[in-house]
């Protein structure tokens, strides 16, 4: 399998497995939350590859501070949603195809239209196979 042009990718860490046993517990969540995705990684994935959508099963898709360099803040995010126009997916749940092993899929995403949120509400994506 590999990434071709104009395909959403999502990479699974197995954070939300965690879910079922910490629950509400941010304490338990945090040390697995910051996994993700480097500036690098956007760049090949976008530039090499043609993807237009990067999601995960995290709540911020990209590594979060231990990557950055001096200065920056969310350099992944600033790259794909500012600069390239690419879409990032949060909080997928992808255990289902990861313990079926699907790696391809068609991927559907419905959003509620809320007036005025560019972010952080309740989407229903679906993965066909």
């Amino acid at each position: 399998m590999d990434v071709q042009p104009g395909d959403a990718v999502f990479i699974r860490t197995g954070l939300l497995s965690l879910w079922g046993e910490a629950g509400h517990d941010k304490a338990k969540l945090a040390p697995h939350d910051s996994a993700g995705i480097t500036l690098e990684a956007a760049k090949w994935l976008v530039e090499e590859k043609g993807a237009v959508l990067i999601g995960s099963d995290t709540s911020g898709l990209e590594c979060v501070g231990k990557c950055w360099k001096p200065g920056q803040f969310y350099p992944a995010h600033v790259y794909l949603l500012i600069e390239q126009g690419v879409y990032i997916g949060e909080f997928h749940y992808l255990e289902d195809l990861a313990r079926d092993k699907v790696y391809e899929f068609l991927y559907v995403n419905s959003t509620n239209k809320i007036r005025g949120a560019a972010a952080g509400f309740t989407m229903r994506p679906a993965a066909i196979r």
